[in-house]
């Protein structure tokens, strides 16, 4: 996948995006028949800052007017065209937002890695600066999480329909190679 690669980001930052709170399990109760805004992971015509790759479970795909559906399981992927739509401090902005044409519903129980646009576009410019032999991507991508980027990523799910993000803080600690010392980051999370 393209949007994952070494050459946009390094397997280092990669390695520190993955031990972020990015894994995620969507339970289903099959003793309830009605469908409910919980079991979507996205939804045609709502706006999504994510992209989604499934790891166990099914998942069904809803695209066209007519609601063509299909099943998908694991390593099947949604939403990387969300990670690479420009920034826009102002997300009503028309061309800023991704809008899926398709809806994906959990059918089982999903467990699911979530990535946003902001913890996305962090660990890009890790990677940069990694490149650039200024810092380790590691550590930069710790740095690169900050508040700004993930008030963006939830002003902007806090607008979808049967969804608040509850907000926590979260600290992240990095251990600096060599030197034993480490420094904190608190951010809030919608997640």
């Amino acid at each position: 996948m393209e949007a994952f690669s070494n050459d946009i980001i390094s397997k280092n930052v990669l390695k520190r995006l993955l031990q972020q709170d990015v894994i995620h399990t969507l339970e289903i109760d099959s003793n309830k028949d009605e469908q409910t805004t919980e079991t979507y992971l996205f939804r045609r015509g709502h706006p999504a800052d994510y992209f989604v790759l499934i790891l166990q479970g099914k998942v069904e795909i809803k695209v066209g007017m007519e609601d063509f559906s299909f099943e998908e399981g694991p390593f099947s992927s949604f939403g990387t065209k969300s990670l690479t739509m420009p920034n826009s401090s102002n997300a009503s902005r028309a061309g800023s937002q991704y809008i899926p044409d398709f809806s994906v519903k959990a059918i089982s129980t999903v467990l699911y890695l979530k990535i946003s646009r902001a913890v996305y576009r962090a660990a890009i410019r890790a990677t940069q600066m990694e490149s650039l032999g200024k810092h380790q991507g590691s550590d930069m991508f710790t740095k690169e999480l900050t508040e700004s980027d993930f008030h963006e990523t939830t002003h902007l799910l806090s607008k979808t329909d049967g969804f608040t993000p509850s907000f926590q803080k979260r600290s992240l600690t990095s251990l600096h190679e060599g030197k034993g010392s480490s420094t904190n980051t608190y951010f809030e999370t919608g997640f």
